[in-house]
C-alpha cells in the first residue's frame, strides 16, 4: 500500500480473509506522527534517547530523529 486513501479498502480486504493477511505499507522512515500537545515525559525521553544515539554510534540516525521533528 502505498497511499493512505488505500488504507480502508485495504484492512478490509485483510480482515475479510479466513486466514492470516499481511498488509505491506510503504512510510517515510524519518516521518513520526507527532501529537498535538507534547507532553513533558516524552520531551525527556527523547533528551535522554539522544546522548544514548550519539554515544552508541548512531549520530546519522539522532540528527535525522531530530530534523525530523522540528521541520
Amino acid at each position: 500500500m502505498e497511499q493512505s486513501k488505500d488504507s480502508p479498502d485495504a484492512l478490509r480486504r485483510a480482515c475479510a480473509r479466513p486466514a492470516l493477511a499481511l498488509i505491506d505499507v510503504v512510510t517515510d522512515k524519518p516521518e513520526i506522527a507527532l501529537p498535538s500537545k507534547i507532553q513533558w515525559t516524552r520531551a525527556k525521553g527523547f533528551g535522554l534517547y539522544m546522548p544514548h544515539a550519539v554515544s552508541n554510534s548512531c549520530a546519522d540516525e539522532a540528527v535525522e530523529l531530530a530534523n525530523t521533528r522540528f521541520r
